[in-house]
């Protein structure tokens, strides 16, 4: 069976990664767009429609929430490459062992390696504009998020624009 390719897109909260994904899609349209955001959202409406929350969502429900969605999201994401489906994943590696599950689960795999970039100061403005956002996520992700991966491609949201971003990333794939 012919494995399907995998985009990851890996960048703070409000660095772009959302709209890059959203485009690249419209420009790959043999690919489908996974988000963290999304996948979260999902999970979320899923246990809502249970009688009784989980223990895990009980004791500790943010913690247990952002790392059962992002288990689900590599696991999901390796199961629908395998099937020949090509991927694009939005997401936020923002913890070493987040970071290791994925790499681990796709070490294997055909995976372009995106680094979405913005500094600081954009990334707290966008925060504030968009209103969904707790502020300063964005800067505590910002340490963490790049800190083991090697990319095969760098963006930068804030010095270009989301349609040169997108066509160095498909100048990449090209590449591959």
């Amino acid at each position: 069976m012919i494995k399907g390719k995998v985009i990851l897109l890996n960048g703070v909260s409000s660095s772009g990664k959302s709209t890059i994904a959203k485009m690249l899609s419209e420009k790959l349209p043999n690919y489908f767009v996974l988000g963290f955001d999304d996948l979260g959202y999902l999970i979320s409406k899923m246990r809502n429609n249970k009688k009784e929350p989980s223990t895990w969502a009980i004791i500790n429900k943010q913690n247990y929430d952002l790392h059962f969605t992002t288990f689900i999201l590599h696991r999901l994401t390796k199961v629908i490459s395998e099937y020949s489906f090509n991927i694009i994943i939005d997401t936020v590696l923002d913890s070493e062992s987040d970071t290791e599950d994925f790499l681990e689960q796709f070490k294997d795999e055909d995976v372009l390696y995106v680094g979405v970039h913005c500094p600081l100061e954009e990334l707290e403005r966008r925060e504030r504009i968009r209103g969904d956002r707790n502020i300063g996520i964005a800067k505590e992700q910002l340490n963490i998020v790049h800190k083991s991966i090697i990319y095969g491609v760098e963006v930068n949201t804030y010095e270009n624009s989301t349609e040169e971003c997108v066509s160095k990333i498909l100048n990449a794939l090209q590449v591959k």
